[in-house]
């Protein structure tokens, strides 16, 4: 279901049951000890006393991630959500899928089923991939407090193994994104560490989930996120990472064997903050995007395809403090543009690609409090990009839908849990429509929402 025009819609996600008396609805964040979980919406309407909108600023920063996660015990923060909720029983008319009456218009945004997944850390940093070799999504979080890495293994359908798979990498990884880094067909992590070792490293895949240790390479004192490309002409897949002290972005070319021993970095926008590796000139060479939050604006290397980059002169306005950074296609011109999460102005912001290496400036949307990050990706159905925002102090996510590539329609928000900090998505069901997953930092869970038919 969704919100009539200009109203801000929350749906709970909620767990349901089947015991002797007949289904019932209890609260979502309880213990999972099945194999695998699908949970079911079943109610939408005003949050009530569901959400007080005090949400959480968690991880503004480094220290202030760290302070909430020290201890490790995520128990205790879904325990005491637990008791927010009173039991009450499904409508006995809920139709199978919500999404697919006939007062669901094309294009209308509609999550139909989901679930929470328990992952054991804190996530600050959400990645959906196919990891153990089979056509399956897969999902991989981590924690700034707690060591290690959480792979989710996919079973399809839209349903998850409820043991995720654990990989003691470091204490400290703040950011990972997935490649085949030494080309021996398995998925490989590369990994962005804000502790000691604090750097960047590659973390090797056994194609089932789990992964070695990675040997760490200085890149500045507070690495925070990372991305892979082919920045030379070697086929071999090269690593980006941003030092937010520093304010510069590392560049790490691979040697030909899986290591990345040859590293150049680059002035950018104060204290960087989250990375892309796109084209985004067409002319066949990544480049890579960085946002800085102190001055709010957008730094763009144009790549040379032979390892170099050149730094656009001139950076481009955001909205204040922005947080996540995302690429996508919004206007349907075929050309990627640049998507900024302006946390400190509870905006999104849309830079369109002109092309000739320049930019619209900033088009600005409302979404929740703290926006942590942004997609651009079609969750209604028309075959547009929508944005999508994890407001991190409002414990929701906010979908703007695209109206006919020219602009976004009234912003609509779902609960997740307190304090959502990143997005990913993949069809996690096979029924060819994107889903969204999201870590949901304060619950120590991994929320997945199942796009409609």
């Amino acid at each position: 279901m969704s919100a009539s025009s200009g109203d801000v819609m929350y749906m709970k996600l909620m767990f349901l049951l089947f015991g002797h008396t007949g289904p019932r609805v209890t609260n979502l964040v309880l213990k999972r000890s099945a194999v695998a979980c699908t949970l079911l919406i079943v109610a939408c309407g005003d949050p009530g006393s569901g959400s007080d909108g005090s949400g959480s600023d968690s991880g503004s920063d480094s220290a202030s991630e760290v302070s909430s996660v020290a201890t490790d015990d995520a128990d205790s923060d879904t325990e005491a959500e637990s008791d927010t909720e009173a039991e009450s029983p499904p409508p006995s008319d809920m139709p199978a899928d919500p999404c697919a009456g006939p007062e669901v218009a094309a294009g209308q945004v509609c999550f139909n089923s989901g679930g929470f997944l328990q992952v054991g850390v804190l996530p600050t940093t959400v990645v959906v991939a196919r990891i153990d070799g089979d056509d399956i999504p897969d999902i991989v979080a981590a924690g700034v407090g707690t060591a290690g890495i959480r792979v989710v293994l996919g079973l399809g359908g839209g349903q998850f193994n409820a043991t995720p798979v654990v990989s003691d990498i470091a204490l400290g990884v703040r950011h990972v994104a997935v490649a085949d880094v030494d080309r021996d067909g398995f998925a490989d992590l590369a990994v962005a560490n804000v502790f000691s070792p604090a750097g960047t490293g590659v973390s090797l895949g056994d194609g089932e989930g789990g992964f070695g240790a990675a040997p760490f390479a200085t890149t500045g004192m507070t690495p925070r996120a990372v991305a892979v490309g082919h920045f030379d002409a070697d086929g071999w897949p090269d690593l980006a990472v941003v030092d937010e002290a520093g304010s510069e972005v590392y560049v790490l070319l691979s040697d030909g064997q899986g290591g990345v021993p040859d590293i150049a970095s680059y002035a950018v926008g104060e204290e960087p903050y989250d990375l892309v590796a796109l084209d985004l000139d067409g002319d066949g060479e990544v480049d890579l995007a960085t946002v800085g939050r102190i001055a709010g604006t957008i730094s763009v290397l144009w790549g040379d395809g032979e390892g170099g980059f050149e730094v656009e002169a001139a950076a481009l306005a955001t909205g204040a403090g922005p947080r996540g950074l995302a690429v996508g296609d919004v206007d349907g011109d075929g050309v990627p543009d640049l998507l900024s999460a302006d946390h400190d102005a509870d905006t999104l912001s849309v830079l369109r690609n002109l092309g000739g290496r320049s930019f619209a400036p900033a088009q600005h949307y409302a979404v929740g409090a703290k926006p942590y990050s942004v997609l651009a990706v079609d969750v209604s159905g028309d075959g547009l990009a929508d944005l999508v925002s994890a407001d991190s102090g409002q414990d929701t996510i906010t979908v703007l839908p695209s109206i006919d590539g020219f602009g976004f329609g009234p912003a609509e928000s779902f609960f997740v849990g307190a304090g959502p900090f990143d997005l990913g998505s993949a069809d996690l069901d096979g029924d060819g429509r994107e889903d969204l997953v999201v870590a949901v930092f304060g619950a120590g869970e991994v929320a997945v929402l199942l796009t409609g038919t």
